[in-house]
């Protein structure tokens, strides 16, 4: 069975400044970004063999891997591991640079009651989903660290936030257990930092004073937040080229 890819990243942010002054009007729209990148069937520029979304919950404190060289995709009933990693960076007819060649990181966290973030939520309290490249590169698992110029990424994401890139030539994950020195750069983790407790209020108490409740791992009779767990959900999209 062939598998045929192709995507058309779009990323435009467009904005429109409307001025008025007395019976005067004066506006200005701008843009940057495009709205459509054509990414073809192929291994070359440009082109890519496969695209995978992943969904999920991560709660307060955990860490979630993602392991480009055996990257989790659901396939009508079953599930298979993509590999986008290459030995090394520099293409060869032996060894096609293989990569990633579009990304979208996405905090769906939409407040306590998933309605919308609420005004009276503390910001330093919002729960940010953080992207980290790190780890030891000559070791299994060292950290993806090419998506971030050789850097450890610590990338934070605020609720309802979006970070994400395309790049034509690729970033190239790196799994070489077979060099003269070993290079593992092929994991991304995805991470949240303990979230801040929180309470809101759910109703009015004696005199009419607000009643307050915890929002995060709470039971109490009468919490409009009884049950609600500490964790977000998050989507990851990648485009690319695998063996």
């Amino acid at each position: 069975m062939a598998t045929i890819a192709s995507s058309t990243p779009s990323l435009d942010i467009p904005y429109t400044l409307v001025s008025t002054n007395n019976v005067v009007t004066a506006s200005e729209v701008g843009n940057a970004g495009y709205l459509a990148l054509d990414y073809p069937d192929g291994t070359g520029t440009g082109q890519i063999t496969i695209g995978v979304v992943s969904t999920g919950y991560i709660s307060s404190g955990e860490t979630i891997h993602y392991d480009f060289q055996k990257f989790p995709k659901s396939s009508w009933d079953s599930t298979i591991s993509l590999d986008f990693t290459s030995t090394n960076d520099t293409w060869t007819l032996d060894n096609p640079e293989r990569g990633v060649k579009g990304m979208v990181v996405i905090n769906n966290w939409a407040g306590s009651s998933g309605d919308g973030i609420e005004d009276w939520f503390p910001i330093a309290g919002l729960p940010k989903l953080n992207i980290h490249a790190t780890g030891n590169g000559y070791a299994i698992s060292g950290g993806f660290s090419g998506l971030f110029n050789g850097g450890s990424g610590n990338v934070a994401i605020n609720p309802q936030g979006t970070w994400a890139f395309t790049d034509v030539l690729g970033k190239t994950p790196i799994y070489d257990d077979v060099g003269s020195f070993n290079k593992y750069n092929h994991v991304l983790s995805l991470t949240t930092e303990n979230f801040t407790n929180v309470s809101g209020s759910g109703g009015t108490g004696v005199g009419g004073a607000p009643v307050y409740y915890p929002i995060w791992n709470d039971v109490t009779s009468g919490n409009p937040w009884s049950g609600n767990l500490p964790r977000l959900s998050y989507e990851i999209l990648v485009i690319g080229v695998t063996g």
